[in-house]
């Protein structure tokens, strides 16, 4: 869901109100980034800004979100289901 809202209606609408793609990847990545802070605290926010900005990046060079939930699923998985037995 966070692919479908944050990449594909964020930067989809965000482009048509601007015309400027650059901008509306900016404010997905942004808003991607701040709703993690509240759950996370700073430092592993600052580790899904960077995430999050290669989410931004697959979506505007593939125009699709499946690149996104892809490597987002693989993300989740390491570091949710796999990463717990290896720390």
């Amino acid at each position: 869901m966070e692919e479908i809202f944050y990449r594909g209606y964020i930067i989809e609408r965000v482009t048509e109100l601007s015309g400027r793609r650059w901008v509306a990847g900016t404010i997905s990545w942004l808003t991607f980034t701040l709703v993690h802070l509240r759950f996370f605290g700073l430092g592993p926010t600052l580790e899904v800004g960077v995430i999050a900005a290669i989410f931004v990046t697959l979506f505007m060079l593939a125009r699709s979100i499946w690149p996104a939930i892809i490597v987002h699923g693989i993300s989740d998985i390491i570091g949710f289901l796999i990463g717990p037995f290896v720390a």
